[in-house]
């Protein structure tokens, strides 16, 4: 049947009352369908297994902590390369948004975008949201806390009102 395809379409008349025969089509929608088996092996035993793999710089099949280590040697020896890190590091003052956007794109063209990143601190170190700012300080020197962004907040906001006291009005603006 399939070699007579092409002398089916030469006219395309007849093709067109081929298609609309109502025979035809019901051939199409009811034709015999291979039957459906499905084998139960009881002797074997099927153990399913799954595991979060990353890419980083060309390797593949990297484990959460290996993407992680991988990402700690980036960040050090990308330091005086990539200014959105000197910055964060060791130039704190002078980080704003546009640095932070310069981070993300150096990351992410260097298969470090941040979704994988909070991804893999998540399952590593069981921390549901970690800022990158804290991802970035963590890599560089392992004490540093890992942080959510709303733990972020909540630390500056205690260092700016620590020793303050405030009135009402104040306390309510920094809530």
């Amino acid at each position: 049947m399939a070699k007579s395809l092409p002398e089916i379409f030469e006219s395309f008349t007849s093709a067109m009352e081929l298609l609309r025969n109502e025979q035809f089509q019901k051939l199409l929608v009811d034709y015999e369908r291979a039957k459906k088996v499905f084998l139960v092996g009881y002797e074997v035993h099927d153990e399913v297994s799954s595991a979060v793999l990353f890419e980083a710089e060309g390797n593949y099949g990297l484990k959460p902590a290996d993407y992680l280590i991988a990402f700690s040697e980036f960040v050090k020896h990308k330091e005086k390369e990539i200014e959105a890190i000197a910055i964060l590091l060791n130039k704190p003052k002078g980080w704003n948004t546009q640095a932070l956007n310069d981070l993300k794109q150096k990351l992410k063209e260097n298969d470090y975008d941040e979704v994988n990143l909070q991804k893999a601190h998540k399952i590593v170190y069981h921390k549901d949201t970690v800022d990158i700012i804290s991802m970035i300080k963590h890599a560089a020197k392992e004490t540093e806390p890992l942080l959510s962004p709303e733990e972020r907040v909540n630390q500056a906001i205690q260092k700016v009102i620590a020793g303050k006291k405030l009135n009402d009005e104040q306390q309510k603006w920094m809530e």
